[in-house]
């Protein structure tokens, strides 16, 4: 016997996964799973499905399954009455789909870490960020863990003498750590991790995200076979950011 979701609970269900999409879009959720320039197209398909939700809420069925003019055969052509009217319905299986929207709606996965990052580490060249051009005058500047990587990977000599701070969630490797940052194409499946080795400080613990200053180790990290190295002269904890990825 088949057992079927009827068009209320269709509209229903639909309604739900409306609601977890503009709960997700509305605060900061979704950027745990994808990057912050789909929260528009995120809202729009959850106002979409709430639209699509109201036709088959209006237009339910009564509980013994008949159509709306009163006969349960309507359009029958007289053939296979014995079979479950049930069948007509949505499986039962379509309730399966509530499960992920439950887990989103209740608790907000936390955002992808070390545990990740330690496997898919400088699997990639670093993005350029646009032309090449030397690092602001001044101070300390900071820039985005990518961003060192790449200029790494172009040969240091825009990083050679100047103070950087980068900021980033710490990784290990045996007695090395890193400093580490995760970059997203469009979602968390593509995820990709870009780290620099830090020395001359001790270790923090797995996933601290941290602030370090210090300089280029020149001529490291010059392919993806290695991590860059920085020299820290400081390091300091500072709180998750809003945004993790890069």
């Amino acid at each position: 016997m088949v057992v079927a979701v009827t068009r209320p609970t269709q509209g229903i269900v639909l309604a739900f996964l409306g609601a977890v999409l503009l709960r997700l879009a509305l605060g900061d959720g979704y950027l745990r799973y994808v990057t912050a320039w789909m929260r528009w197209p995120l809202i729009a398909s959850g106002v979409l499905l709430l639209l699509l939700a109201i036709g088959p809420v209006l237009a339910g069925r009564g509980q013994d399954g008949r159509q709306p003019d009163g006969d349960p055969h309507a359009g029958d052509d007289g053939h296979g009455h014995g079979h479950d009217h049930g069948a007509h319905g949505v499986p039962a299986s379509a309730w399966l789909i509530l499960l992920p929207g439950l887990v989103l709606f209740t608790i907000y996965p936390p955002e992808l870490g070390s545990y990740l990052a330690e496997r898919r580490a400088n699997q990639a060249a670093a993005a350029a960020p646009g032309d090449l051009q030397p690092l602001q005058d001044g101070g300390v500047v900071a820039i985005p863990v990518q961003e060192f990587v790449w200029r790494a990977q172009s040969g240091g000599t825009t990083l050679v003498e100047r103070d950087v701070e980068l900021v980033g969630f710490v990784t290990h490797e045996e007695d090395a750590w890193f400093v580490t940052r995760l970059t997203l194409g469009c979602c968390a499946a593509d995820a990709l991790a870009f780290r620099v080795e830090v020395r001359d400080a001790d270790r923090p613990p797995r996933d601290q995200w941290v602030s370090v200053v210090g300089r280029y180790v020149e001529g490291s990290g010059s392919s993806m076979d290695s991590a860059p190295v920085m020299a820290a002269s400081e390091v300091t904890p500072v709180d998750k950011p809003r945004q993790t990825y890069e």
